[in-house]
């Protein structure tokens, strides 16, 4: 599931282009600080901001690969044209988006990938074990 997921965000950048997916990981990443400091439990950074469809390392990874892939195909004039959209033409460009946005989730560690809960402010924690003498 995960890795459906980071196609789409691969598809997602190439489709919006690189500039505009760094953006809306920083509106993300606003949304999140947000949530975050209205002391919601859900870990809207991690799990949505920097997450498996809008994290950099998956829509901009993407639309980058996509961008010089279209350049290469003649679809775009540059390949370094980072904000133009890549949605016009052949669908292969938003396929290869996809397929190094699933490349991406794969350069973070396994324990970052997705965190289903953090402890709030009010969360029963365990106690941490008294050392015996």
């Amino acid at each position: 599931m995960l890795l459906l997921a980071a196609f789409g965000g691969g598809l997602f950048g190439s489709a919006i282009g690189g500039q505009p997916a760094f953006i809306f990981t920083g509106f993300m990443v606003f949304i999140g600080i947000g949530a975050s400091l209205s002391g919601s439990d859900y870990d809207f950074l991690t799990n949505v901001a920097f997450g498996p469809v809008f994290g950099p390392h998956i829509s901009f990874a993407g639309a980058v690969a996509a961008a010089a892939y279209a350049a290469r195909m003649g679809q775009l004039d540059s390949g370094r044209d980072i904000a133009a959209p890549v949605m016009v033409g052949s669908p292969t460009p938003l396929i290869i988006g996809g397929l190094f946005g699933m490349g991406g989730t794969s350069s973070r560690p396994p324990s970052q990938r997705c965190s289903p809960r953090r402890p709030g402010r009010g969360a029963r924690r365990s106690p941490s074990p008294t050392p015996s003498r």
